[in-house]
């Protein structure tokens, strides 16, 4: 008992800290709910490795219902401010090849981005792939997709151009 008073005060302790994505946050709840359940298991009560095992069953329920909905929350479009220097944080780190993806899709799922945006930000990735990757993260995060024939003119193949129109037919 005193194991199970020990995982609930540590999923406690959690849950008061910062601010997660939804995403972030269902997979911590699904790892806490695992310990609880690890935890419970050798216990020698059967009350509650029955109530630990309903409730892993209904948050597993509740992960698999909320994922299927859009969120309730739209992120708001990145203002200028916050764009500019986020288009100088990665000038700065881009002193190698390499994109920083991670970095890239953790700010694309907090904001949206207007065409114009995406094309200032794809304007500071020299290879074609790395673009239509780009293209590939943010194409369902922008506020004006009808503006998105701005974007071909980054693309002089004729190969890149039909990439960036499969990805943005979705």
């Amino acid at each position: 008992m005193r194991s199970l008073l020990a995982a609930l005060s540590l999923i406690a302790v959690s849950a008061s800290a910062q601010p997660l994505e939804p995403n972030e946050a269902l997979n911590r709840a699904l790892e806490a709910t695992a310990e609880l359940m690890a935890v419970t298991a050798k216990t020698n009560d059967p009350a509650t490795t029955t109530s630990a095992q309903k409730a892993s069953l209904a948050l597993s329920l509740a992960v698999q219902a909320m994922r299927t909905q859009p969120l309730c929350l739209t992120p708001p479009v990145i203002d200028p401010v916050t764009f500019g220097l986020f288009l100088e944080e990665l000038q700065r780190g881009n002193r190698t090849n390499s994109l920083p993806l991670p970095y890239i899709n953790r700010t694309l799922q907090r904001h949206f981005l207007s065409v114009s945006q995406l094309k200032a930000l794809l304007e500071l990735v020299p290879r074609a792939a790395d673009r239509l990757q780009l293209v590939q993260l943010a194409s369902r995060r922008l506020v004006d997709p009808e503006a998105a024939g701005e974007l071909y003119p980054l693309f002089p193949a004729t190969v890149d151009k039909r990439a960036l129109a499969m990805i943005l037919a979705g």
